[in-house]
C-alpha cells in the first residue's frame, strides 16, 4: 500500500482499466488461474484487512449464482442435444470459467475502489487540464460538479441515517410488507432533497462570492504531475494488455 501511494491517481487509474480490459479477454483457463492467484495475493499483501474484501464477495452468491445458472442454460454449445456427456461437460466448464472471472473483476474493482482516491483523482485530472485550450472549461466544470457531488455523499448519508433513526423514534417500523416499506422510504424524499438544495444553494452563493470559475487556472496546495514512474507504470499496464490480447 505504502509503494502504491507513491503513484499518481491517474496512472493508477490507466493500470487499472488496462487490468480490468485484459481480464474480459481472457478465454482460457490458465491464464484465468495465474491472475487469481495475483489477485488473491495482492489483496492479502496490500490491504490491511483482507477478509473485509471477501466479505464483499460473498454479499454477492446470489448473483454469482444465477450467472452460474444463466450460463449453464444458455451458452451456445458445439454438440449436439443427444451428446449429452460432451453437453455437459462443455456447459459446466464455461459456465464455472465466467463465473470465476465474474469474482475476479468484482475483487478487482474492490481492489482499485480501495487504492484510489476519487477526490485526488478528479483533482489530478483538473490540474492535467490547465494547460488544455479548447474544451478546458467545459471538461473541468464536469469535474468539479463530480467533485463537489464526491462531497456530498457522506452528509446525503448522514441525513437518511438521522431520518432513519427519527421514523423507528416514532414507533414505525421498516418491516413488514414490501409496499409499506416503500411508503416508510419514500417519507425521506421530500427533506431529503430540501437538505440537498439548501446545501447545493450554499455552496452555490460561496462559490460566487469568491469568484470561483471552474475553467481558469488555479493553483493548488499540491501539484499532481505525472513522474517517470507513473509513466513506466501506465505504459507497461498498456504494454502487457496489448501483448495478451493481441
Amino acid at each position: 500500500m505504502k509503494l502504491l501511494q507513491g503513484f499518481d491517481q491517474r496512472s493508477l487509474a490507466w493500470t487499472g482499466l488496462m487490468l480490468l480490459t485484459l481480464l474480459l479477454a481472457m478465454h482460457s483457463w490458465l491464464p484465468l488461474l495465474l491472475f487469481s492467484i495475483c489477485l488473491l495475493t495482492v489483496i492479502q499483501i496490500a490491504i490491511p484487512n483482507p477478509r473485509a474484501v471477501w466479505q464483499r464477495l460473498a454479499g454477492f452468491y446470489w448473483f454469482y449464482l444465477l450467472n452460474f445458472l444463466f450460463i449453464l442454460f444458455f451458452l451456445d454449445a458445439a454438440f449436439s442435444a443427444g451428446d449429452w456427456q460432451g453437453w455437459r461437460a462443455t456447459r459446466w466448464g464455461w459456465a464455472a470459467f465466467y463465473t470465476l472471472r465474474l469474482i475476479d473483476i468484482i475483487a478487482l474493482m474492490l481492489l482499485l475502489a480501495h487504492w484510489l482516491q476519487a477526490e485526488q483523482l478528479l483533482l489530478s485530472v483538473i490540474s492535467g487540464t490547465q494547460r488544455w485550450r479548447p474544451g478546458r472549461a467545459l471538461l473541468q466544470r464536469l469535474l468539479w460538479t463530480l467533485l463537489f457531488a464526491y462531497h456530498f455523499l457522506p452528509l446525503m448519508r448522514r441525513d437518511v441515517q438521522r431520518m432513519r433513526l427519527g421514523v423507528l423514534a416514532r414507533g414505525l417500523s421498516f418491516q413488514g410488507a414490501l409496499r409499506q416499506r416503500w411508503r416508510v422510504y419514500l417519507s425521506f424524499l421530500v427533506p431529503l432533497l430540501n437538505s440537498l438544495f439548501r446545501r447545493a444553494e450554499a455552496l452555490v452563493s460561496v462559490l460566487a462570492t469568491r469568484h470561483f470559475n471552474p475553467g481558469s487556472e488555479r493553483t493548488m496546495y499540491h501539484i499532481f504531475r505525472l513522474r517517470g514512474r507513473d509513466w513506466t507504470l501506465a505504459g507497461a499496464a498498456t504494454l502487457g494488455c496489448g501483448w495478451a490480447i493481441l
